[in-house]
């Protein structure tokens, strides 16, 4: 599988995998911009897509750090609404939010999706307020949203 592989391109291993102290994100927040406390302009778009997993297929541009191409891209976003529901809700020019219908129920879960997520996009523990991936999984126990942004 396509994640398993960028897993171990990133050489995510088990090193702070601990689970502890990690924040959960149940607030979609891409169009709030924290220093002026105002909402974004933004479009609200209706795409035309049975499945919602493809709506990031309609967006001319490519995600992460190693540019996922856009068949990558889907691929992600497919496993992750079959297995958690997580349908993009949120997308700018260098940032999406997945709403997610189940989250992570279990620890072991938990820590796979934070190694996929690390994978897809390293911010989220690169710079982001759960830095480890332990406190990343532990955040993605509790979380109903899921954030990705790209430099």
């Amino acid at each position: 599988e396509y994640l398993d592989r960028l897993i171990a391109g990133r050489q995510l291993s088990a090193e702070n995998a601990e689970l502890k102290e990690g924040t959960p994100n149940t607030e979609l927040s891409a169009y709030w911009n924290y220093y002026t406390r105002l909402t974004e302009e933004l479009l609200l778009i209706r795409i035309p897509v049975e499945e919602p997993w493809k709506i990031l297929g309609w967006f001319p541009f490519r995600y992460g750090e190693g540019r996922l191409e856009r068949a990558e891209l889907l691929a992600i976003a497919k496993h992750w609404y079959e297995a958690y529901g997580a349908i993009p809700a949120v997308v700018g020019m260098d940032e999406v939010e997945f709403y997610v219908a189940r989250p992570v129920e279990d620890e072991r879960q938990a820590l796979q999706l934070a190694k996929e997520q690390c994978a897809f996009c390293p911010a989220v523990t690169e710079q982001g307020k759960n830095t480890t991936l332990g406190m990343l999984a532990q955040a993605l126990l509790h979380s109903t949203v899921w954030y990705f942004w790209w430099d």
